[in-house]
């Protein structure tokens, strides 16, 4: 009988062992992605429409490229609508998409390099309504542009104030306007 107690329980201290050790090293979880969806203060919104649109600086009489992403049609904001709309642009020099990782930096620093920065960038969630805030890049801020077939995969990690973070993937077509 004491036999079979001592190998019950040696049985169970083995398994009990084997259980809570392991040499092997656990694979590192790569969080998924969500393409198409940015973050501001935990909150995701969707912004699955891309543009690319040119405008023009009067102050400093230059042309800039912006890309655009949004959650609603261009066409439906310009023909008036109301609809709760989020948007991120994007502003650099180049007046063409150019691929390459991005660094925030105001154009009046000595610096700045149009093939390696961009100027400005502001996120809007919520437009037209009573919660509408709007939020400007300040350094440390980086955007990654990247072509895959015909569509751009844009990954931002913008800084805002109070050192918050709008973050996101952006994964489509940019329409040109």
């Amino acid at each position: 009988m004491k036999t079979l107690s001592l190998t019950a329980l040696l049985s169970v201290a083995t398994l009990l062992s084997l259980s809570s050790c392991s040499n092997k090293k656990k694979d590192a979880v790569t969080p998924a992605v969500t393409p198409n969806v940015f973050t501001y203060d935990s909150t995701s919104y969707t912004i699955d429409k891309g543009y690319f649109v040119i405008q023009h600086d009067e102050t400093k009489d230059i042309d800039y490229g912006v890309i655009r992403l949004s959650s609603r049609n261009l066409s439906e904001l310009a023909g008036g609508s109301t609809a709760i709309t989020h948007m991120l642009d994007i502003q650099y020099t180049p007046t063409t998409i150019v691929t390459g990782t991005f660094t925030f930096k105001d154009t009046a620093d000595a610096s700045f390099n149009k093939s390696s920065n961009f100027f400005g960038s502001s996120a809007i969630f919520n437009l037209f309504t009573e919660n509408t805030i709007g939020l400007n890049a300040l350094a440390p801020s980086t955007v990654t542009i990247s072509k895959e077939g015909e569509n751009y995969k844009i990954v931002y990690d913008l800084t805002v104030r109070e050192n918050k973070k709008v973050t996101g993937t952006f994964v489509g077509a940019l329409i040109t306007e």
